[in-house]
């Protein structure tokens, strides 16, 4: 339940960040999609009106007739061109120029109503007006509908052949004789198609848009399914089961790393699970033993009245095995701190000098046991904790000692080559058996043979893990007939 309680709000998924941004996108893409459209369709209206605008200046000039005279001829005098873009009067034969176009001879007023009655009709119910000035701005011509305020002589001046003025799609048109005609419609019925046109792009664009986030939510749930693979892995490798692994195999190219990281840190967590349980149930059993001799020597010593010799005895074999037992615990204390952290007083010093004093904290046990030592000791600086290295070295001396027969030759060497500074313990005792030299330095491994001196296991676990802690590296050779070396390398100090 605590993981529950404990999960990030949905916002913060990368499902919904992923689908925030697509939906965005989306709707953008979408928006301006319809944008466009109704753009384009209003051009097109707009261009169809014009059109027509057009067809009707055409089809109502023919109809126009005049409120004044034509202008008299004049043999000596030619009209001059009109201005680009207008209707003029083609030229003529000099003496009396030709009627211009819209001005022919005059039709009954029936006809010429009817005509323009039925070119200003329009199917969609909005009338087309039509007015026309003269050079002076009057009025010669006015029909259809009622012509908006905006639409004015203006001087004669036309800016632009087709405007939008006041709700009103507007043609100007320069006519003969300076005169200026202007035809227009209103756009009521073109802005009502439109708004109608625009509403159906909006339910459009809102279905496409559920859809397509529908439809990206379907995806986002297909795409995710093996990181969902994935935590149902882990929580059934939380769960209990320690063997079971992901699935790389099945895993997208962008998933398969992360699921090798992963499945590389359950196994390093299995290594060291199963280290720490075989550790736990190896320090019960190497205590046990120590602990049931000293609670057996207590009982058979309150058993009954004891002389005092036997007192001593039961007293001494009792001791022995609580400085074992000391032993064991400190040992144990010890790969438990090298088990934390990395050694955190470093200093520079040489490798030489801490073989040195290692070598002379066991000159007791040494010639006690009839060993010869011999030292060959070069400078090799090296940046580390004098205390666990000298510890380490005095480890892997007193086990040539203690498993090596008496008067065996020993050596104890340091120096500093190509691949850096090193340090060797090497005896000329029994050889290790191939077999245990792979798991020679894990904890309470020992050798059931010659080389066993009743030890618990543990001092080669420290140099290891002394050494590793170093950056370094721990390695040992056994040869039958020219002993054991261990070989301790360090990188360079300083």
């Amino acid at each position: 339940m605590k993981a529950k309680r404990d999960r990030p709000a949905f916002w913060r998924s990368i499902a919904f960040r992923i689908q925030s941004w697509y939906a965005t996108a989306l709707a953008l893409t979408l928006a301006g999609m319809m944008v466009g459209f109704y753009h384009v369709e209003r051009e097109h209206r707009i261009d169809a009106l014009d059109v027509e605008l057009s067809s009707l200046m055409h089809s109502l000039l023919p109809a126009v007739e005049p409120r004044h005279e034509p202008p008299p001829p004049d043999a000596h005098h030619r009209p001059a061109p009109p201005p680009d873009g207008g209707f003029g009067p083609p030229p003529g034969d000099g003496l009396r120029p030709p009627p211009p176009f819209g001005w022919h001879e005059q039709e009954p007023d029936e006809a010429r109503d009817g005509d323009a009655q039925h070119a200003l009709s329009s199917a969609d119910g909005e009338p087309f007006w039509w007015v026309m000035w003269d050079r002076h701005g009057e009025i010669i011509e006015q029909w259809g509908g009622d012509r908006p305020p905006d639409i004015r002589w203006n001087g004669g001046k036309i800016d632009l052949p087709y405007q939008t003025l006041g709700g009103y799609r507007v043609m100007f048109f320069r006519g003969p004789h300076n005169t200026r005609a202007a035809a227009g419609k209103s756009l009521g019925a073109v802005q009502e198609q439109l708004r109608s046109y625009a509403f159906r792009l909006a339910g459009w664009g809102i279905a496409l848009f559920v859809l397509g986030v529908l439809f990206g939510w379907l995806i986002m749930r297909w795409g995710l399914r093996p990181v969902h693979r994935i935590a149902a892995d882990a929580t059934r490798i939380a769960a209990g089961d320690r063997a079971h692994r992901i699935d790389t195999l099945s895993c997208a190219r962008e998933i398969h790393e992360l699921g090798m990281v992963l499945n590389d840190s359950f196994d390093v967590l299995q290594r060291e699970i199963v280290r720490r349980e075989r550790f736990t149930s190896d320090a019960s059993h190497e205590l046990r033993t120590p602990l049931s001799v000293v609670l057996g020597q207590l009982q058979r010593l309150i058993s009954k009245p004891r002389t005092a010799e036997e007192t001593h005895e039961i007293a001494s074999q009792a001791h022995a095995a609580a400085l074992r037992m000391r032993a064991l615990i400190e040992q144990m204390m010890a790969l438990a701190r090298l088990d934390e952290a990395s050694p955190t007083d470093l200093a520079q010093l040489d490798l030489a000098k801490v073989a040195r004093h290692a070598a002379q904290e066991l000159d007791s046990m040494i010639a006690e046991h009839e060993s010869v030592l011999s030292s060959h000791l070069s400078s090799a600086m090296v940046l580390g904790d004098e205390a666990q290295l000298q510890r380490l070295l005095i480890n892997l001396l007193s086990n040539a000692v203690v498993h090596t027969p008496r008067g065996s030759q020993l050596e104890l060497a340091t120096g500093c080559d190509e691949e850096g500074p090193w340090a060797r313990v090497a005896d000329n005792g029994p050889a290790i058996p191939p077999e245990h030299l792979t798991n020679l330095f894990e904890r309470f491994y020992q050798v059931d043979s010659a080389r066993s001196g009743g030890g618990c296991g543990l001092g080669l676990a420290i140099c290891k893990k002394t050494a590793e802690r170093h950056g370094g590296n721990l390695s040992v050779e056994s040869v039958p007939g020219k002993g054991t070396t261990f070989t301790l390398r360090l990188p360079r100090g300083g």
